[in-house]
């Protein structure tokens, strides 16, 4: 019974609209109680609803916190739903030197728990080539095309990188002014396979055309009624998809327009709402992530 209040405390702590609490409830003993208590996937979904909320307020803390604890439970999560006791131990077998593996083995060891050492376990490599700074708040989203690197920031930024070297090549404002800019979140954006042309939310309703070449907005669609949440080009990129969602997240929609007179072609409701979204590459198919 213990277990099953713990596993619906962070729904709780979610409706209350308090994201610092429900952040500082999110730690490796709560998540291992809500695994245990059977609610997975109703984590899941409430981790990706306070992420979104995390963003509305501005609260970054919150948000790389939420999104750390996301990408831990979507790595394991069908061991977890074979074995939900195991939240401990596949915490222990995290790199060696990461944050939650530490928290794991003090936590092993103050409570005296027993666990299964990994012993050939591969090294742990840095893959990382080049790291990209800029930004001043959370990276929402990023694309690549044509070598150009577009990354899109609740700093109300959207950057263009050089894939080869890291250097930035030019900054596209998601707002024409300052003052606005400081209070708008770009939660999506996309680059054409050639690099010229991308696309991103705009002030949270609206979407942006943009030509790489002079960093300039040439297009808006503006069909959307409520919050824009992801968005992607087809292949030649001819065609954009942008998904939107309601106030209380419980539905929205895709509309799939035409990059070059922003028509649309044909929206699609959804009784969820979308927050990935992909254009097939061989076929005249839009793949939809919704959240339920």
């Amino acid at each position: 019974p213990n277990i099953r209040k713990v596993s619906e405390l962070p729904y709780h702590l979610l409706r209350s609209g308090d994201i610092e609490k429900f952040s500082s409830f999110l730690t490796l003993n709560s998540i291992s109680a809500v695994v245990m208590g059977g609610c997975l996937t109703d984590i899941q979904t409430t981790l990706l609803q306070g992420l979104q909320l995390a963003i509305d307020v501005g609260n970054n803390l919150a948000v790389s916190n939420i999104h750390y604890w996301r990408k831990f439970l979507s790595r394991h999560g069908k061991v977890f739903v074979k074995h939900p006791t195991a939240v401990l131990q596949q915490a222990v077998n995290e790199p060696e030197k990461s944050e939650l593996r530490l928290k794991a083995l003090d936590l092993i060891e103050t409570q005296q728990l027993s666990y299964l050492n990994w012993v050939n376990k591969p090294s742990t490599e840095d893959f990382c080539t080049n790291t990209l700074t800029g930004h001043t708040a959370w990276v929402s989203s990023c694309d690549v095309g044509g070598g150009v690197i577009i990354s899109a920031s609740l700093d109300g930024l959207i950057r263009l990188w050089d894939e080869k070297t890291g250097t930035e090549i030019a900054t596209l404002l998601s707002a024409g002014t300052e003052a606005f800019r400081k209070t708008a979140n770009v939660t999506c954006c996309a680059i054409s396979r050639d690099g010229k042309t991308a696309i991103s939310d705009l002030d949270g309703k609206s979407m942006s055309v943009w030509d790489i070449d002079s960093a300039l907005q040439t297009k808006s669609f503006s069909q959307h009624k409520t919050k824009v949440c992801c968005c992607a080009l087809s292949r030649d990129a001819k065609l954009a998809a942008s998904g939107d969602m309601t106030e209380n997240q419980t539905s929205g929609n895709v509309h799939v327009w035409s990059v070059s007179d922003v028509t649309i072609k044909w929206t699609i409701e959804l009784s969820s709402f979308a927050h990935t979204i992909t254009f097939s590459p061989n076929s005249p198919h839009v793949l939809i992530g919704c959240s339920t």
